[in-house]
């Protein structure tokens, strides 16, 4: 009972840290601009950017939708596209809206797999490799993007963190295809009595290295996974289309692949203040970003 206590109130206090890093963040942007500017850019913004941005973003979410379903599909659960769109938006707003990281939506996909399918590994290994293949190929792109098409425009720091970005995320689905390192991660979990844990975890060890054993369903998640990716960045650069004069689109889009990497980390509610400070530095003017 102490325990839980104890576990409940470092929560509450990591919450209340993270709100507010995304407050103090937010702070230094609003010092950073004039007020007035902004509110200008706004009421300018260019209204058929934005309509086609928003339908843009509308088919990434339909594409990354399928791309959750194929993987449901080779594991024998059979949603509808309709339910698991309705699923995902819900869980867009988790992430948008609500005290979370943008992880927050994630769980609760899995929650919801699981209140209908009653097959927690399954629910929870479709979501992780869906999410997964998603942010990896955004990194990569933007890695292959700086590599041999864009050279300037990103600072070097930058591209050396997408590069690195990339191998740790390629890395890693190969990690997890193999279940490399998991015999000695439950030995050492056994060591501290947690048995129990080490069950789950070589549970979800196997679903995961099932997901990613049929190189077939990952070549269409990919393929899918761009496609969401082509849509939903050229959406942010119409959005700044919409206020501001043309930047470089691949450089642009290599800044946003990093955005969005960041935002994986729940440093803040929802990721705040970390996509807002991302987008005022490629364009070189933080009011318009």
């Amino acid at each position: 009972m102490a325990e839980t206590t104890s576990t409940s109130g470092w929560a509450r206090a990591w919450t209340l840290f993270r709100i507010l890093m995304g407050i103090v963040g937010l702070g230094v942007l609003v010092q950073l601009v004039d007020g007035q500017e902004v509110r200008q850019a706004i009421i300018n913004a260019a209204p058929g950017y934005l309509l086609v941005a928003w339908a843009l973003l509308l088919a990434s979410t339909v594409v990354k939708t399928v791309r959750w379903q194929v993987l449901l599909n080779q594991n024998g659960v059979g949603f509808t596209l309709r339910r698991l769109l309705g699923t995902y938006l819900i869980g867009t707003f988790y992430s948008q809206f609500l005290p979370g990281s943008s992880a927050g939506g994630d769980a609760m996909r899995m929650a919801e797999s699981y209140a209908d399918t009653r097959r927690p590994v399954d629910s929870v290994a479709s979501v992780l490799i869906e999410r997964a293949i998603g942010l990896v190929s955004v990194v990569t792109t933007a890695s292959l993007l700086l590599m041999f098409v864009v050279r300037e425009h990103i600072p070097e720091p930058v591209s050396l963190v997408i590069h690195a970005l990339a191998l740790l995320g390629i890395g890693a689905l190969v990690v997890l295809r193999y279940g490399w390192f998991i015999q000695p991660l439950r030995r050492w979990m056994e060591r501290l009595r947690l048995g129990k844990l080490a069950d789950k975890v070589e549970q979800l060890n196997r679903a995961l290295q099932g997901d990613l054993g049929n190189w077939r369903v990952l070549a269409v998640m990919v393929l899918l996974s761009l496609l969401a990716n082509f849509f939903s960045m050229t959406a942010y650069y119409l959005v700044l289309l919409a206020v501001t004069e043309a930047v470089s689109y691949l450089a642009f889009i290599s800044l946003v692949a990093l955005i969005v990497t960041l935002e994986i980390i729940p440093l803040t509610p929802g990721s705040l203040g970390i996509r807002e400070g991302g987008l005022c530095v490629l364009p070189g003017d933080a009011e318009r970003g």
